[in-house]
Formats: structure tokens, sequence, C-alpha cells
């Protein structure tokens, strides 16, 4: 296991008028810091001119030694960290990146835009710097979650960036959240905060959708890490299953298909290939391949070694609980994921289940993070059933509620469910954390600052039998909604279809959402009775139609994802009157008569057996 990690953060750094943290567009990995402790090293990269510029990241503020060279910044590294290149680090580069450039950027300017030849730059300048002895170069790129097949596709390219670099890069092993394709437009960010998800990719699903591209032979090689598989272990077992694949089939369609298997991240294990169409019975028996599915054993218990060994150190740290990490805690909970992990070893999974405090740092767990897969569930039944409570929580008093309800702007497959398991299975709604928060007030924070774009989702899943909103709640909700100002309307909406760029979809600045009039008579209902409320909705509603109506006929969005559901502008108009129209009689009944602002009563959910 690495020991250590250095992250470029593609910044130009201004002292003299710092920007906020928030705005960098950047931002060091915090749980790259929790892990690797004393031994991780941000570096800042930039452009001037034609030349890279590095610096330590952690001085961007304070007018940073600006060196030439990597070789010249390692002079100055400080005496903690003076032989951090030669301990075989894990390299991540932080920027931004998409299928229509080679190469990751920043948004401040031509100077942090590193893409063509300035990538290859920095790859080249990283391997060298690295001392000849490193053996494999393993680099993760961070932030590439609009890199995608189909954006690739719309700026004439055949792959993605990820792909393009590592076929340019062969001795180097890529990593990032995919490879993506056309049905995976978009991914969901990593949270900045420690609090959040743990994760070094993009993406909130520990070790699932976690891909790795390098090249073997004459394939490019593309493998979605499992559960347990380490990246060289993944690697290990492809290969293996490439070199099975290639025994059976022979020279028979060879090259074309194997290519094929190569590059779909699904194929890991010899089993896979049965979900090849056409591809031969597995002939497990003949001696031919027989040592393929030795070889496959030997890799797979070598793996269950490697973790039962992480296991054993987690249960002997485990006295006092508090010295565990939150990385221990997920590479506990991925053995109860699947249990068939501790098989000849089931005094491991005996001895978790028995330990009660770990069993409540467990489940507050199960808020931060989906383990292994699209949903938590089983993993909550099983330690409820072992005795763990549905509402502890840790030194921040925060609960598996508060957190699921922190990190809700991130799941993008799972927006909703696991805060519904949880409240379905008994977590309180009331219990406050360190900061007086109930699950509720976080709520309506991210729902405030624009962290949620489903932010009435989600706090329709959490309120019950609570007060009416505030007029400001109702306003902020009805500014949500048409978050598109007549600006952003006018300008993206009028574009002809061919020329729109996709990734603008995103956040509500291109469309109206198909369950906006739902939304938007339930607002009504709530501003009912208050006539500045309903002068600001009028006003908010009447640009956005004004814009819409000049933008009709320029085709429809399609994505699959919760937030990003097909829309269509083609009825948007005919769609937004009738909210108009409840408009226009809720002030003639004001004008007539001063109505009574009534109660919103949100669904109560009460705990089921689960």
């Amino acid at each position: 296991m690495k020991e250590a990690a250095i992250e470029f953060l593609i910044y130009k750094p201004n002292p003299e008028h710092p920007v906020p943290e928030e705005q960098r567009g950047v931002v060091v990995n915090p749980h790259l810091k929790q892990r690797f402790k004393q031994q991780f090293l941000p570096i800042g990269v930039y452009l001037e001119g034609s030349d890279l510029r590095y610096y330590f990241f952690d001085q961007c503020d304070e007018a940073p030694e600006i060196y030439s060279s990597l070789d010249a910044l390692k002079l100055d590294l400080p005496q903690e960290l003076n032989t951090i290149f030669e301990k075989k680090p894990k390299l991540y580069i932080m920027g931004h990146a998409s299928g229509g450039h080679y190469g990751m950027g920043n948004c401040h300017g031509p100077s942090e835009q590193l893409f063509g030849d300035h990538f290859d730059h920095l790859l080249n300048s990283l391997k060298q710097t690295l001392p000849a002895d490193h053996g494999e170069v393993f680099v993760t790129l961070e932030g590439c979650n609009t890199d995608n097949q189909l954006n690739a596709t719309e700026n004439q390219q055949e792959k993605t960036f990820l792909e393009r670099v590592s076929a340019k890069h062969r001795e180097i092993t890529f990593g990032g959240s995919r490879p993506w394709n056309a049905q995976e437009a978009l991914t969901g960010a990593r949270s900045l905060t420690p609090a959040a998800p743990i994760t070094s990719m993009t993406g909130n699903v520990w070790k699932s959708g976690n891909s790795v591209i390098f090249h073997h032979g004459q394939y490019q090689i593309a493998v979605r890490k499992s559960l347990f598989a380490s990246t060289q272990t993944a690697k290990e077992l492809k290969i293996n299953t490439i070199e099975y694949a290639s025994a059976i089939l022979g020279n028979n369609s060879r090259n074309e298909l194997i290519a094929k298997i190569a590059l779909n991240r699904d194929i890991l294990t010899i089993q896979d290939l049965e979900k090849i169409d056409g591809f031969p019975k597995l002939p497990i028996e003949e001696e031919n391949v027989s040592s393929f599915i030795a070889q496959e054993k030997l890799i797979l218990n070598k793996e269950q070694e490697h973790y039962l060994a992480r296991v054993r150190g987690i249960l002997e740290r485990a006295e006092p609980i508090d010295q565990l990490t939150d990385r221990d805690i997920l590479d506990l909970l991925l053995g109860l994921k699947e249990p068939s992990v501790f098989m000849d070893h089931e005094y491991f999974l005996e001895s978790i289940l028995a330990n009660k405090a770990l069993l409540q740092l467990a489940i507050v767990s199960c808020g931060k993070v989906l383990v292994g897969g699209p949903s938590n569930d089983s993993l909550i039944d099983l330690l409820l059933k072992h005795g763990a409570d549905i509402n502890s929580a840790d030194k921040e008093g925060m609960t598996a509620l508060h957190y699921a309800v922190q990190n809700f702007y991130n799941y993008r497959e799972e927006p909703l469910n696991l805060i519904k398991k949880l409240i379905d299975c008994g977590a309180s709604l009331e219990v406050q954390n360190k900061k007086e928060q109930t699950p509720i007030d976080i709520a309506r924070e991210h729902s405030q600052d624009g962290r949620v774009t489903a932010s009435d989702k989600l706090l329709s899943s959490l309120k019950h039998d609570h007060s009416p909103p505030t007029p400001l709640e109702v306003k902020q909700l009805v500014n949500r909604i048409f978050q598109m100002s007549q600006h952003k309307s006018d300008e993206l909406l009028s574009l002809p279809i061919a020329t729109r760029e996709y990734f603008k979809c995103r956040d509500g600045t291109l469309y109206i959402p198909e369950d906006v009039v739902e939304k938007l008579h339930g607002v009504l209902q709530s501003a009912k009775g208050n006539d500045e409320l309903l002068s600001a909705f009028e006003s908010e509603l009447s640009a956005v139609i004004s814009a819409l109506e000049r933008g009709i006929g320029t085709g429809e969005v399609f994505s699959e994802q919760d937030e990003f559901i097909p829309k269509c502008f083609m009825d948007v108009n005919l769609r937004l009157t009738s909210v108009m129209d409840t408009l226009i009689e809720l002030k003639q009944d004001m004008a007539a008569s001063k109505v009574t602002e009534p109660e919103i009563v949100f669904a109560d959910h009460r705990p089921e057996s689960c």
C-alpha cells in the first residue's frame, strides 16, 4: 500500500488579490491529507507563456516562490518531505477535463489551460522527476466529470480524453471515475469537505465506478475496480481474462473481439465473459485454459489475504474506538456488504458484528457514502439486526441522516432513497448535532445557498407536521425554480441545438423541468395571500416565459440522470400559461378579500419495521 501522495493542482496564484478557496476551481483533496498525513504534498502548476511553473500550493495566498522545474522545487522541499518523490507516491492531477479537449485546465484564463503539448509536458516532467526504480507510474485524474463519449463525439473525437491520454503515454496507468459513454453523460462531483464521502476520485460510490486505463501488448485495456480489488489486482485479473479469451477464440475474429473485451470495463473476471454476446461457452475443464482458471484463483486469494490483513489491523486498533478513521470503517463496511470475502475466516465477521461501538460508527458511515454500489439498504438492515442504533452520532453529533442530507447534493443515482430508508427505519428528524442543527436545518441551509438543485425534493422528503415555510423561504424557492435568469435564458435558449453546449443544461440553466408546473402550483399556494411574493413570482415567471418563447423549436435535451431527465421546449408556453392563470386568479382573490395563508402539511414519515 502506498505511503505517500503528491497532488498537482492547476491554478495560478494571485497573492495581491487572494481568491476564496471555493472560487479557485480546484481544492486540495482533504481525504488525501487525512490518509497520508505527513507524507502528502500539494503542488500548484500553471503556464507562463509556453513554460510550466510550479510552487507549493499551500502558499498560494502568500506570494509563493515560483520554480521553473520540478527538480528546482525538489531542492526546497521541507525536511519532513525531502524524500517523498523516492517513496513511490500516488500521483494526482486536479483540474477540469472534458471529451472536447486533450488535457486539463481551470477557469481563470489561458495560464490555467494545460491542453495539448502543455499537458504532455507536465506528464513527462513527472516521469523525469521520479527515481529510476519507481516502477509503474499511476496517475489519477481528478475533476474529469464531463469527460464523456458524448462530449468527445460533439468535438469530432473518437475517444474520451482519458482514453486518448492513455494511448499517448503507454508507460503510465491512468485512473478516473469512468471511462464514460453516451449513457453516462455526467457524474457527480467529489465533495470538498472531510465529512463527505471518502473517495480519491469524483463521484461518491467508493470502490465502485472507479476505472483504470492502461496498455498491455497491442491492446488498450479499461477495467472498473471491484469492491476489494486494488489497482494492481484489477489489472492482473483483467490481463488474465484477456489471455483466457485469446486462448478460447484462437485466430477466429480474435483481434476485433479481444479489443472490444479489453475496453469493456464491466469485464474483470473470466466469468464476466458470459456478458459478451456470442462468446463461446466457458470450457472450464479443458487443459489449454485450466491454467488461467488457476491463475485467477491465486489472484483472488491474494487479494482476500490483503483485505483480511487490513481487517486484522483495524480490529487491533479498535480500542479505543476513536482511533479508527473513516477509511477504516469503510473498509469494514465493504466486507459486510460482500461477506463472502470472509469465507473460511468467519471469525473476523463475527468480531465486527459483536463490537457494538464499532457498529454505531458503521451505521453513521452509512449516511456518508454509498458503499460499493447504488444502495446501502442491505448494510443498514444488517447493522440494525445486530444492535446498531439508527440514531447513533459521532463526535460531531452527526447521525447517518445528518450526513445523508448534507451529502445529498453529491448523489446522482440515488438522491433520495438513502434518506427515505433511514427515515423508514426510525431515523429522527429532531436530533441536533453539536451546531444545534437538525437534518431539516441542514437541508434548509443547502436550499438557501443553492447547493441542492432538487432542494424542494429534499425538503419535502424530510418535513412532516412542521410549520409552513416563512415568506423568505417561499421567495427563495421561487428563485430556485427560476434560477435561470432572463439573460441566461435569452443567451442559451436562442442557440440552435447543434451548437448548444451539452453540459450547460446542468443546474437548471437551460431547461424547464417536466415537473415544474407541479412545483410552481405548490409555491403559489405557499405565497397565497402575500402580495409581495405574488408580485415577485409574476416578475420571475414573465421573464422566463418571454425568454422561452424565443427558444421554442430549438429541440430537446436528453440525459438519464435524476436531475437531467428529458426536457422538451415545444409546449412550454402552454404549460406555464396554466400557472400564470392560477397566479392571476390568486391576485384577483386578494383584491376581493383578504385570504388567510394556509398551513402546509407534509407527509408524515413514521418508522416502519425494517
